[in-house]
């Protein structure tokens, strides 16, 4: 049986929970570097366990709008821990 996959695309569709995991994310992995490498950002949340017991999806375009939500909503997270 194959794993239950959350496809996001749309920004409407990116969750306060997917909010949350990547922060998570970038805390564990991208935390003490300066400049996140965006692939490797993507390739890490892509495929994450989502509360309902499905995963991540974040099919194979790199510039969705559901990413580039995720994408600003982590630079202004990064810019408030920088701020403190």
């Amino acid at each position: 049986m194959r794993p239950l996959k959350t496809r996001i695309w749309q920004k409407e569709s990116v969750s306060n929970e997917i909010l949350v995991d990547a922060e998570h994310a970038n805390d564990l992995w991208f935390n003490d570097v300066a400049k996140i490498k965006w692939s490797q950002f993507w390739d890490l949340l892509d495929g994450w366990p989502l509360k309902d017991g499905s995963y991540l999806d974040l099919g194979i375009e790199l510039d969705t709008p559901a990413m580039k939500k995720i994408k600003n909503h982590i630079l202004e997270y990064r810019n408030h821990d920088l701020s403190k």
